[in-house]
């Protein structure tokens, strides 16, 4: 998969005046509800694994970037997927496809999160709360992931931001590793990508198994017996790039 995603840079503070003149559009709070007209979506059919509605409403996932504020006043920059349906809608919260309620009643609830989408040739471009269109950076889509989706590989995403206060800033991992036989544990860092990867010695909250289903719940089990529902976006060709939740995991080099 070509991508433009980078990864270092998340590594990295940012100085807050790169901020001001980079955050033009794009991110969550740069969108609002859509108006009541229709926009044109194309008609690129969506690969569906499942008769789940939600699926079969979906066309692609867009991909974004954007510079965000943190509570601390430093800087993030994110990469996220966008959800495109075929009705010309697009939900810029990932993460509320599996929202209790249904979509209908988060737009209701969250009207920030939603706006328009439409093709203009070869880029796809998103409706921003100003009125004009925005071009998404990296033009590629996502669909739906097929019923038999698995992953074998460690996945990391670091959080750093740089804060408005001298010699303070904020630094968050996480990590998941998954296997190919359907094995995933949390907070472990594997070394090396092999089938075999066993988690037994792990405690019962960090360990379990995991199922794709609808081309975007990722459903665990944890070997306590909790169960966890996420959202999951990513190339089934080459998933060295994958979203969970709408935060970008990458296969550590």
């Amino acid at each position: 998969m070509q991508t433009k995603y980078p990864l270092a840079p998340w590594c990295l503070s940012l100085l807050l005046c790169a901020c001001l003149s980079a955050c033009g559009g794009g991110g969550g709070d740069d969108s609002t509800a859509a108006s009541s007209g229709d926009t044109p979506a194309g008609d690129t059919p969506a690969a569906t694994p499942a008769a789940d509605p939600v699926a079969a409403a979906i066309d692609t996932f867009g991909i974004d970037e954007a510079l965000e504020l943190n509570p601390l006043g430093g800087l993030i920059y994110k990469v996220y997927p966008i959800a495109l349906f075929k009705d010309g809608r697009a939900l810029l919260a990932t993460a509320a496809l599996i929202s209790p309620d249904g979509l209908e009643a988060h737009r209701a609830k969250s009207p920030r999160d939603w706006t328009q989408w439409r093709r203009s040739g070869t880029a796809v471009e998103i409706l921003k709360t100003d009125g004009s269109w925005k071009a998404l950076k990296d033009p590629q889509s996502l669909r739906v992931l097929p019923a038999d989706f698995r992953l074998n590989a460690p996945y990391e995403t670091i959080t750093a931001a740089s804060s408005l206060f001298p010699n303070l800033s904020v630094a968050t991992s996480t990590k998941y590793t998954f296997t190919q036989s359907g094995e995933v544990a949390r907070d472990l860092y594997a070394i090396g990508n092999t089938p075999n990867l066993s988690f037994v010695s792990l405690p019962p909250d960090k360990r379990g198994t995991y199922t794709v289903r609808d081309g975007f719940r990722l459903s665990i089990t944890l070997a306590d017996g909790k169960k966890e529902e996420h959202v999951i976006v990513a190339d089934p060709a080459k998933p060295k790039y994958i979203f969970i939740n709408g935060t970008l995991y990458w296969i550590p080099d």
